[in-house]
């Protein structure tokens, strides 16, 4: 499955994520202050969940069901799932160095 690649620096996460989850709460995603909670836009849990799934898919790693919940800020969500991919990918590298 391919997948977005480990950006360089959170504010990449921030504007990525920004983006996915506006277009799924009906939000411009120049309105939406990073430390503000997602809930008070309008996430409820339908919408938590499509956008736990996407992001899952645009990133290659897999999310608690919670996850938009626990971390209810696009700032905490983008620091949460960069910290995933960069242990997804360690994990990738790290089996590629195992022989076979």
């Amino acid at each position: 499955m391919a997948y977005l690649p480990v950006l360089s620096d959170i504010a990449q996460y921030r504007d990525r994520l920004s983006t996915l989850i506006c277009k799924e709460i009906g939000v411009a995603a120049a309105t939406i202050n990073v430390e503000h909670n997602l809930a008070d836009y309008g996430l409820d849990s339908l919408s938590a969940l499509v956008i736990t799934g996407e992001i899952e898919d645009t990133f290659g790693i897999e999310l608690e069901e919670t996850t938009l919940w626990d971390h209810p800020t696009v700032a905490a969500i983008a620091a949460y799932v960069r910290e995933r991919a960069l242990a997804r990918e360690a994990q990738v590298d790290s089996e590629a160095c195992v022989p076979a």
